[in-house]
């Protein structure tokens, strides 16, 4: 393996890789009406955000592209909970619509500040994000 495939292709590298090959996953269990899977799977997603940052650090095989894969993985599941849980529980999140919408502006007010200040989205790899 090339030098550069092993900074690429890494545990903690796959393991966001992963998280992000849920969401179509997410959805399929979404659309048939399937909370109970949508749920485990969602739990798994999210183990495996805290995990890729573990294994990064203890296996000291952190990189450019692992963060970047966490960060996208990141966007990509909280989207999908969000239009899935739409899909899924739709009484629930038009009862709650004002918190459903205050909750989704904090998750991308952040990210599009940042985009148009810095010109790139934010990534924040911290603990206390988790």
């Amino acid at each position: 393996m090339s030098d550069i495939e092993e900074k690429i292709i890494n545990i903690p590298n796959t393991v966001s890789f992963l998280r992000i090959l849920m969401a179509p996953v997410l959805f399929y269990f979404a659309f048939t009406q399937q909370p109970n899977w949508f749920i485990g799977i969602l739990l798994f997603a999210e183990f495996t955000d805290v995990l890729d940052g573990f294994l990064a650090r203890t296996l000291n095989q952190i990189t450019k592209m692992g963060s970047h894969l966490d960060s996208w993985g990141d966007f990509v599941i909280y989207t999908t909970i969000a239009i899935c849980a739409w899909i899924l529980w739709p009484e629930i999140l038009e009862r709650e619509s004002l918190y459903f919408i205050i909750i989704v502006l904090c998750f991308t007010l952040p990210a599009l500040i940042g985009f148009i200040k810095f010109h790139c989205f934010t990534s924040y790899h911290t603990w206390s994000v988790k």
